[in-house]
């Protein structure tokens, strides 16, 4: 409820009413707490002198009512209310009940005039003569009306209408209003000089501030000029350069802690480091210069037996893992630079790179004429499970997949696709080299003359999709390959068979031949030499080799069909599986 500065107004919804509390020894006598009455506007201007009208209304009764013991029933404090002068109602009109034995009163005989007749008529209308009797056995003692005692804290108001009460009324209001805006006129005036003052006041710290602040940095500049000269003076010895004393260990465990490298590359910077402080055993860190890693070149080139290819990327390896200890020596002010950043790089000659040789037709009939195709051998190793050393060489001579793609491949990757039988070359266990490297490669009449479909399909029923085909291989934590132990074993055995793994062709240049990798190269070479169904854009889909153009790279457009016509056309002279056709037990 919304709280009034007026006295005797209340506020319901928007019309105001006229609210005064009945005296705590005067609720018996009236029969309530409060007496409360709508004014019927909701102009609070008009409400106002109203609401003084009924305050002198109700305080009369208040005054007459108290000498009353008994209570007045609430229609006759109902009709009284409707009097405009209450004290004529209790002091006139209800001696007259007096004389009336009945509740038929002439009132004619009264000797009131018209207006008095009608409002004792509408009282009696209301009001039973035994409830009124209540205030004739007291009216001797009804005192009159006191005068009205100002109502703080306004002031008095003279004059009896209600016309005279709201001119008055809004006068004092105006007054009011008036005084309360000067009040707050003369407050902001304060308050404006108030601020100014203030803002004044900082304006004059600042100030102040700043004269001390241009005096200190005069004072500054005096005494770095007096230093200046004395640090320039031949008389004072030079300052002694601070710096940090670190070993190639320190660096090496500051670079531990910063990438976590693998256990792998940790020896393999050790052994660079030792390899340098071997030739520099009691060279500190601070006192590295770039004749020193000259030195270090030219002795490392001394009695270097091999390619001049092999020695600089030896070279190039341990520089990169030097600049990158140095770093750290930097940033920890060790040194102020990294001496190899001095020296001109080491350019490789071309000529010297090592070729990755295929296998000719007569190495090729000894890999698969060995005894583990011709006497079923099992090797003891670690990819006799799942037949990796059976099905594995096959597989690369007959799809020229990469050796990594084929040792992750699990149950799910032999599939068929658009009605062809084919490997599903993705990234299963391990990742593959790029993107180009997914791809369909349709099996090869030979795989499906052995039964590989058919082993595969056999291991899904009882394994489930994601069934490794060569279980025995695991993945090495330190490359991240699971090809590691295949091809460590093939390589081994490739050399047991006999066939050389490096010759020196008629130009002087010298192949080598990769045991893995070697049999993808003679796989893409064999396809090469088809006639009639040979294309460069079917030989990239079916190795996995990125496109020349961009007409290659988007190129999508090969049916499976034609794959399979130009995969079907790579024989090897001299080979023969077909003891094992149909078999099991493979």
């Amino acid at each position: 409820m919304a709280r009034n500065s007026l006295p005797f107004l209340l506020r319901r919804g928007d019309t105001f009413a006229f609210r005064l509390r009945v005296p705590q020894h005067l609720r018996p006598v009236l029969g309530c707490r409060e007496i409360v009455r709508s004014l019927k506007t909701q102009n609070k201007q008009e409400a106002a002198p109203l609401a003084l009208v009924w305050a002198g209304k109700v305080k009369t009764i208040f005054a007459a009512c108290e000498s009353m013991t008994r209570p007045i029933t609430a229609a006759a404090l109902k009709r009284l209310l409707t009097y405009d002068d209450p004290a004529k109602a209790v002091t006139e009109l209800l001696p007259l009940l007096e004389r009336s034995e009945s509740d038929d009163i002439d009132l004619a005989e009264t000797g009131l005039d018209e207006s008095d007749r009608a409002d004792f008529q509408n009282l009696l209308n209301g009001v039973t003569v035994s409830e009124l009797n209540q205030l004739v056995d007291h009216a001797d003692r009804i005192a009159p009306p006191a005068p009205l005692a100002p109502l703080a804290p306004h002031r008095p108001i003279s004059g009896n209408t209600i016309e005279e009460l709201s001119r008055n009324a809004k006068a004092h209001y105006k007054e009011k209003r008036e005084k309360e805006l000067q009040r707050k006129k003369d407050e902001t005036d304060e308050a404006k000089q108030e601020k100014q003052k203030r803002i004044i006041a900082a304006i004059d710290r600042i100030r102040s501030r700043f004269a001390v602040q241009n005096a200190e940095i005069a004072t500054l500049r005096e005494t770095n000029d007096v230093l200046a000269k004395a640090v320039s003076s031949p008389s004072m010895p030079p300052k002694p350069k601070k710096t940090v004393s670190l070993t190639w260990e320190d660096l090496i465990q500051k670079w531990i802690v910063a990438r976590k490298p693998a256990e792998t590359s940790i020896s393999g910077y050790r052994s660079s480091v030792n390899a340098f402080t071997t030739l520099f055993p009691d060279l500190k860190i601070e006192d590295l210069q770039p004749h020193h890693f000259e030195e270090y070149r030219a002795k490392r080139a001394e009695g270097f037996s091999k390619l001049k290819s092999v020695l600089g990327t030896t070279i190039q390896k341990d520089e990169s893992f030097f600049t990158t200890l140095l770093g750290y020596a930097v940033k920890a002010k060790c040194i102020d630079k990294i001496p190899l950043s001095e020296l001109d790089p080491i350019k490789l000659e071309q000529g010297d790179e090592k070729e990755v040789r295929p296998y000719t037709d007569s190495e090729i009939q000894i890999v698969f004429n060995s005894p583990i195709y011709t006497a079923d051998h099992t090797p003891i190793s670690s990819v006799q499970e799942g037949r990796g050393h059976f099905w594995l060489p096959i597989l690369m001579a007959y799809t020229g997949a990469r050796i990594e793609e084929l040792c992750q491949l699990i149950a799910a990757q032999v599939d068929e696709h658009e009605g062809t039988h084919c490997l599903l070359i993705y990234p299963s266990r391990t990742r593959i080299k790029n993107n180009h490297s997914r791809r369909f490669v349709p099996l090869h009449d030979e795989l499906l003359k052995l039964g590989f479909a058919d082993h595969v399909a056999r291991l899904r029923k009882e394994h489930g999709s994601q069934a490794p085909l060569f279980p025995g291989l695991k993945i090495k934590p330190s490359t991240g390959k699971v090809a590691d132990a295949f091809s460590k074993w093939f390589d081994r055995h490739v050399v047991k068979l006999g066939i050389q793994k490096k010759v020196m062709t008629k130009l002087q240049t010298e192949e080598h031949l990769h045991a893995c990798h070697s049999l993808r190269t003679t796989f893409i070479n064999n396809m090469r030499s088809a006639e009639g169904n040979y294309r460069k854009d079917l030989e990239r889909l079916i190795v996995g080799h990125e496109g020349e153009d961009v007409h290659d790279q988007n190129y999508d457009g090969a049916a499976m069909a034609a794959l399979k016509r130009l995969i079907d056309t790579v024989q090897y002279p001299g080979v023969n599986l077909s003891r094992h056709y149909n078999r099991r037990e493979l």
